[in-house]
């Protein structure tokens, strides 16, 4: 697992590029690299048992499915080879297409009237599987998986394109009135997700049942864990007993002490770049690659991370979520000592 940087500001995050180790914290770092090399031996491989047929995308799930659908999503799913013809044509698309996105290790790109295509080393199958799981389960509106092939050994995701501004565009020309709205209809889609039934109940894991995301971790998978081995994988353990290192962590950390949590379906990464706008209304929930069933106060402290540009919708989503402050205290706590 690569260390990210993180500049904090007054419990802020703000990304940095490079990697340095934090100052004075040579024990935190040793652990998170001795994390990663336990994890990384006991990863599920996101690409097994998936077939290799030359259809597009597929699906024989009925689309009616209601709310509360519990188990893994189907594998109607393939992914083929993209070769000849076929390949010369998507290439002349892509160098055509209009770039939303270049992160080195994800790009996002226009390739038609309707559709996208998201590619790069951290593209995973798991994400169509769980977009496909939410769209349905729920009434999320989600782009569309349209195709999915490999090019000399590389995922592309072809999806719809939705076209609207994501939310954080235009966050400061709505009313109160509009923010509220909007803060109600995410308030409801995050309800669906929460009703959602996990296969395999108390599993920190993915829609299929692989590794999971999170964005500060610099895209490398963990678990499938208990909630219990999620917590020392995040650090918990480690901060709890380093009483002499860390002294003002401690009453945090006392407080959730013996406290126990159900797993819920979480998106992960609620920022406002990822929630689509027209008129009002969202029209689309963007960015699915970190979502997975996580304990009950994951997307409250995530959603923290993910609004840090954004102060007055952070503080409109404590209204419409279940609030865990001291939860949020404690994963504070982690990023101030962990560089992730």
């Amino acid at each position: 697992m690569a260390l990210g940087t993180l500049i904090k500001t007054d419990r802020k995050l703000y990304p940095a590029s490079g990697v340095v180790t934090k100052q004075g914290g040579d024990p935190a770092r040793d652990f998170w690299l001795d994390a990663s090399r336990k994890d990384r031996g006991r990863r599920n491989a996101s690409l097994r048992n998936i077939g290799n047929r030359g259809d597009l995308l597929t699906s024989s799930h009925n689309p009616s499915s209601a709310p509360g659908h519990s188990g893994l999503p189907s594998p109607s799913i393939s992914i083929r080879t993209l070769s000849g013809l076929s390949l010369e044509i998507f290439k002349f698309r892509l160098q055509l297409g209009r770039r939303f996105l270049n992160l080195g290790e994800m790009c996002v790109c226009r390739i038609g009237w309707g559709a996208i295509a998201k590619f790069g080393p951290s593209i995973r199958f798991t994400e169509a599987l769980t977009m496909k799981f939410v769209a349905e389960s729920t009434t999320i509106p989600i782009p569309r998986v349209l195709d999915m092939f490999t090019i000399r050994g590389r995922l592309f995701m072809v999806m719809e394109y939705i076209d609207a501004p994501s939310l954080d565009r235009v966050w400061h020309t709505l009313s109160a009135t509009e923010k509220r709205s909007v803060l109600l209809q995410l308030q409801g889609y995050l309800r669906q997700l929460r009703s959602l039934r996990p296969p395999h109940p108390g599993i920190v894991e993915a829609a299929d049942g692989t590794g999971c995301l999170d964005k500060r971790q610099q895209g490398e998978p963990f678990g499938p864990f208990t909630v219990d081995e999620f917590h020392t994988f995040l650090g918990h353990d480690y901060l709890h007993q380093k009483k002499d290192l860390y002294p003002q962590f401690q009453a945090d950390f006392e407080r959730c002490a013996g406290r126990t949590y159900d797993t819920h379906f979480t998106h992960g990464d609620l920022a406002p770049r990822n929630i689509l706008v027209r008129n009002g209304s969202i029209v689309g929930i963007i960015d699915w690659e970190c979502a997975g069933w996580f304990p009950s106060y994951w997307e409250y402290t995530r959603n923290w991370f993910s609004n840090f540009d954004c102060q007055e919708m952070w503080e409109l989503f404590q209204e419409i979520a279940d609030p865990y402050p001291d939860e949020l205290r404690v994963e504070q706590d982690l990023a101030d000592v962990f560089f992730r």
